[in-house]
């Protein structure tokens, strides 16, 4: 499923350092941003972007992907 492309794209910068954590359940899921990242900063930088996503607090973004995305818009996400 895309949903699994997704998450394990964030978990892979995760690894990398460049986010705190990635959780996830199903298709729905959040990331933690590192302390330098504002979530609200980031959201707007996303969203310029073209890539929605929701800030709920200064660290963490929200993502529920719509079932009909493609493989190319989920790169498209975590290249962003």
């Amino acid at each position: 499923m895309r949903h699994q492309r997704l998450f394990a794209g964030f978990r892979a910068i995760a690894q990398d350092g460049r986010l705190a954590e990635v959780r996830s359940e199903g298709a729905v899921g959040a990331i933690k941003l590192t302390e330098e990242h504002d979530a609200f900063a980031v959201r707007d930088s996303l969203m310029a972007a073209g890539v929605i996503t929701r800030a709920v607090n200064n660290e963490t973004l929200t993502w529920c992907p719509p079932l009909v995305i493609t493989d190319a818009q989920v790169d498209q996400v975590v290249d962003a």
